[in-house]
């Protein structure tokens, strides 16, 4: 059984989030953690600099209000109503998100709502991305059911590590199509992926509908414009590893499919 963590702030309860571990269940039964963090006045200053540790974010007097409370009961009975196994984590003290982050070493996925978190703040969101010790499946509030999959590649182990975690994680949706996409710049004539023989390899064997595409585009703009135009599909992705910098990893063409919330995103590296 998956032990799936679901991470609200405050009054913000995002719906989406909960669908989608709600249709894992149907799939197969996990154990749901409702992570409940304080409302934060997001104007306070929070200080966080790469690599000189976790995010601190100062909690507020309306963390304890009656709203919060409402929903954690509302999680429960929600859960309950769904035959999902839960429980509620409270995290109401400023310590909310390195708490947060060390139950990331305790999950097997950790699912967040990018438009509810924090208020949809991205830098927020980023740096939880950047330190989880999980898989993270980032979602909008509004989405499909995955009808197909996108394999981001680029060589990297980041990269053929967050596939392999994908199909530990959902041996379900591995029946899907699957696209494994190498993005190249627009000269870039050779075609070839790196190291394909080995990464066809291992594709081939973890999905049963498996297409290998180079994509030639002008920029990481171009990669999220090509993902819109597919029909329901979830991205997989190793962006937002521990080496790289803030700079870097802001640029990369998932942070761009995150910000502009536009579908399913799995992100996972070590």
């Amino acid at each position: 059984m998956n032990k799936i963590l679901l991470a609200f702030d405050g009054a913000n309860v995002s719906g989406g989030a909960f669908e989608f571990a709600r249709r894992l269940n149907e799939q197969e039964p996990i154990l749901l953690v409702g992570a409940f963090l304080p409302q934060t006045d997001l104007s306070a200053s929070w200080s966080y600099n790469a690599g000189e540790g976790p995010l601190h974010i100062p909690a507020v007097e309306s963390s304890v209000s009656e709203m919060i409370s409402e929903n954690m009961l509302q999680f429960e009975a929600v859960c309950k109503s769904n035959d999902i196994e839960c429980r509620i984590h409270e995290h109401f003290h400023q310590l909310a998100m390195p708490e947060l982050v060390k139950e990331t070493r305790f999950a097997n996925l950790l699912i967040v709502g990018s438009e509810k978190f924090f208020g949809g703040d991205t830098a927020y969101l980023t740096d939880l991305l950047h330190d989880a010790e999980c898989p993270v499946l980032v979602l909008p509030e509004e989405f499909s059911w995955p009808e197909q999959l996108v394999l981001a590649y680029d060589g990297s182990q980041a990269s053929v590590f967050a596939i392999r975690q994908f199909c530990y994680l959902f041996p379900g949706l591995c029946g899907l199509p699957a696209t494994l996409v190498y993005v190249g710049p627009a000269n870039d004539k050779d075609g070839s992926l790196p190291d394909e023989p080995y990464v066809e390899e291992l594709a081939a064997g973890l999905f049963s509908n498996l297409d290998i595409r180079h994509l030639e585009l002008d920029s990481r703009n171009g990669f999220a414009a090509w993902l819109s135009g597919l029909p329901a599909p979830l991205l997989i992705s190793g962006s937002f590893g521990r080496s790289l910098l803030s700079q870097a990893f802001r640029e990369s063409f998932a942070q761009k499919v995150v910000d502009y919330q536009l579908i399913p995103v799995f992100i996972a590296h070590k």
